[in-house]
């Protein structure tokens, strides 16, 4: 068990070699393969049950929350 993918939302890709510093041996694998998207829409695209699901209201509010975290 643990966490299989990463997908990151924000406006500039993350800087690599800094997550590989802090990333664990096990987990060093998963930053080679992480998937980076500008727009939380585009980044839920491949669950579209998901997307179909969220209220707009709160597909806003996590474009304002990564706005404001970038």
């Amino acid at each position: 068990m643990g966490i299989s993918r990463i997908i990151v939302v924000a406006k500039e890709y993350p800087e690599h070699q800094r997550m590989l510093k802090l990333a664990t041996h096990n987990a060093a694998h998963l930053l080679d393969t992480m998937e980076f998207h500008e727009d939380l829409r585009s980044a839920l695209k491949p669950f579209p049950k998901s997307l179909e699901q969220l209220p707009e209201r709160d597909v806003t509010a996590g474009l304002e929350t990564v706005q404001e975290i970038s």
